[in-house]
C-alpha cells in the first residue's frame, strides 16, 4: 500500500499546498494510501528520513511518497506523472 508522509503542522504554505495536492489526486483516483503525519507519529519522521537516505535523495521534507520501502517521489515528480 502507498505512503503518504505529510506534516499536519507545517507552517510552510507551499509544503500545506503540495500535500493537499497530492492527497487530492490520490483520492479522485480512489488509490488507497496511509496518510502518516510526522509531526504526530513520534518515530515516522526518522523512518522518512531514513527511507529517503537509503534511496540516495537529499530532500527531507514532506510530502513525499512510497510504495512499501520503495520511494515513488516528491510532489513535484508526483505533478510531472499526473500531468503526463
Amino acid at each position: 500500500m502507498l505512503e503518504l508522509y505529510i506534516s499536519t503542522v507545517s507552517g510552510n504554505n507551499t509544503i500545506r499546498s503540495r500535500q493537499t495536492y497530492m492527497q487530492n489526486i490520490l483520492d479522485s483516483l480512489k488509490v488507497k494510501y496511509d496518510t502518516i503525519d510526522i509531526a504526530a507519529v513520534e518515530d515516522a519522521k526518522n523512518r522518512m528520513r531514513k527511507a529517503l537516505e537509503n534511496a540516495g535523495k537529499k530532500e527531507f521534507l514532506p510530502p513525499q511518497i512510497f510504495d512499501g520501502d520503495e520511494y515513488l517521489g516528491v510532489s513535484s515528480l508526483f505533478h510531472i506523472f499526473v500531468y503526463r
